[in-house]
C-alpha cells in the first residue's frame, strides 16, 4: 500500500490526502472524500473511478473546468482555484465575454501579423524587382560607356592621322617652295 500522507487530491492538485478510518481519504484543502482508488459523487454518494468526469449512477459531472484558465476545480467549488473566477451565472457570462474578446483580439491580430508578414514579402519581391532593373540599367551604361571610349579613341585616331598629312603637305609644299 503506498503512503497516503503523500498523496496529492487528484479534484485540487493541492490538498494533500488524510486517512479517516473508514477506509476513505479527505483532501485537506477541498475536503474532497475518496475511497481507494474510486471517487464518492457529492450528489448521491456513489463510488466512481478517480479519472471519471461524471458520475455512473447520476450522470452529474465531478470536475468543473473553468472557463477563463481551464483549471481542473472541484465540483462544489464556488471559485476557480487558479485564477479566483466565480462559478456562478455571472462569472460564466463575464469569461464568456472575455474568450469572445479575446478571440476576436486574438484573431485579429493573427490577420494583421499575416497581413503585415503579406506586405513585407510583397515589398521585399518589388525590391528584388528593382534591383534587377538596377543592375540591368548599371550593365547597359557600362558598356554605353565602353562603346563611346573606343569611337573616342577611332576619333582621335582620325585626327591624328589627318593632322600628320597635313603636316606632312605642308612640309611637302615648303620644301618644293624653296627649291624652286
Amino acid at each position: 500500500m503506498t503512503d497516503n500522507s503523500t498523496l496529492t487530491c487528484p479534484e485540487c492538485q493541492q490538498g494533500q490526502l488524510l486517512e479517516t478510518g473508514d477506509g476513505t481519504l479527505v483532501c485537506l484543502n477541498c475536503g474532497e472524500r475518496f475511497l481507494t482508488p474510486q471517487r464518492v459523487c457529492p450528489y448521491c454518494d456513489a463510488e466512481n473511478e478517480l479519472d471519471a468526469k461524471s458520475c455512473v449512477r447520476c450522470g452529474r459531472a465531478l470536475r468543473r473546468v473553468c472557463p477563463r484558465c481551464q483549471t481542473v476545480n472541484p465540483i462544489k467549488a464556488a471559485v476557480c482555484v487558479s485564477c479566483s473566477l466565480a462559478f456562478d451565472t455571472i462569472g460564466h457570462i463575464a469569461a464568456r465575454e472575455e474568450l469572445r474578446h479575446t478571440d476576436r483580439f486574438s484573431r485579429m491580430a493573427g490577420e494583421i501579423s499575416g497581413v503585415k508578414a503579406a506586405e513585407q514579402s510583397q515589398s521585399q519581391q518589388r525590391m528584388d524587382q528593382m534591383w534587377a532593373v538596377e543592375q540591368r540599367r548599371r550593365a547597359a551604361l557600362a558598356q554605353q560607356r565602353q562603346v563611346q571610349h573606343q569611337q573616342e579613341l577611332r576619333l582621335m585616331y582620325a585626327a591624328l592621322v589627318l593632322l600628320a598629312l597635313a603636316v606632312a603637305t605642308v612640309v611637302v609644299i615648303a620644301l618644293l617652295s624653296a627649291r624652286g
